[in-house]
């Protein structure tokens, strides 16, 4: 009576095995992508909303004509400081016409990972 394996039978055991882990390693690649690209999406859903917390408080304050858009560097620039960057828009315009003391604002950013994101929010001047 023989005992163990012969070194044939180990070899076909560890081709099972690694054909069982190769078949998994797709889904395992794509799972991590996923990953990846929610905790890119929040951090920039993050960025856009401390940016627009800024721009509420200064704009209810000032207006928003001292925000300074520069189309060409993708910042937003308050007071010569930036507050966000990878900017590929913004708009802030008046909700009524009869009134100073609201507006509508629109922060659009791009990010190679996250692609194109957008926050709107409303700002009322005291």
């Amino acid at each position: 009576m023989r005992r163990g394996m012969t070194i044939l039978e180990l070899l076909l055991v560890m081709a099972i095995i690694a054909i069982m882990a190769a078949s998994g390693a797709p889904f395992v690649a794509r799972s991590m992508g996923w990953v990846y690209e929610v905790s890119n999406s929040d951090h920039e859903f993050s960025r856009l909303y401390d940016a627009s917390m800024i721009l509420s408080r200064y704009i209810g304050q000032s207006g928003p004509d001292k925000v300074e858009y520069e189309s060409e560097s993708g910042s937003i620039k308050i007071d010569g400081n930036t507050v966000i960057d990878n900017v590929t828009g913004w708009s802030a315009a008046l909700i009524s016409d009869t009134s100073d003391r609201a507006y509508k604002c629109e922060l659009k950013t791009d990010n190679s990972m996250a692609g194109e994101q957008f926050l709107r929010f409303v700002v009322f001047k005291p």
